[in-house]
């Protein structure tokens, strides 16, 4: 359980985290969209995939919790996976973001 609410979160920044690269990889079929609206559907399922990724990882780092024969192990495990698939992400989000902002 602990894992499914910690992996929400991650996931966001994931998602959060590839758009600038989305915006980038697919501006020639961005460019051919009618609306904003068609735009925005590209857009979240273009990042939909790195936010399903981490969102799975988190939870297959819970399993080495869940299923470890020391539990304060398995605990100290999750948590070194789940803060370093949370850190790479956000440091992903701001180098990206800043590339975007700053071109």
């Amino acid at each position: 359980m602990v894992g499914h609410v910690f992996a929400y979160p991650v996931a966001v920044v994931w998602a959060m985290a590839s758009i600038p690269l989305a915006i980038h990889l697919f501006i020639d079929e961005i460019d051919l969209l009618p609306d904003e609206e068609a735009i925005g559907q590209l857009v979240v399922r273009r990042v939909v995939w790195p936010a399903g990724a981490a969102f799975v990882l988190v939870h297959l780092a819970s399993l080495l919790w869940a299923f470890a024969a020391d539990p304060a192990l398995g605990f100290a495990r999750f948590l070194k996976a789940l803060a370093g698939t949370a850190a790479i992400g956000a440091l992903l989000g701001i180098a990206s973001w800043s590339w975007l902002m700053l071109r």
